[in-house]
């Protein structure tokens, strides 16, 4: 049981793209193998790079990477 209501929600990215947390840690760009450019952000929370495998084709996993929107739940009455 997670005791200290923390959770993390994580986007898996392909193996040929790449991404970057900006400097407020609520943005990151991600970066396509055609050079397209999409910007992420979370509002309230923040956001980290992670590692990740990619196992697509179900013969060789490849490294990638995903995005990981972290934070704490708050404890309010409804």
């Amino acid at each position: 049981k997670n005791k200290n209501n923390n959770f993390e929600i994580r986007f898996h990215l392909m193996p040929d793209s790449s991404c970057v947390v900006t400097n407020n840690d609520q943005q990151a760009i991600i970066k396509t193998k055609n050079g397209m450019a999409w910007y992420f952000k979370s509002q309230k929370n923040k956001i980290r790079i992670d590692e990740s495998l990619y196992i697509g084709n179900g013969y060789q996993p490849l490294a990638s990477k995903q995005i990981v929107i972290y934070g704490q739940v708050s404890k309010s009455k409804v």
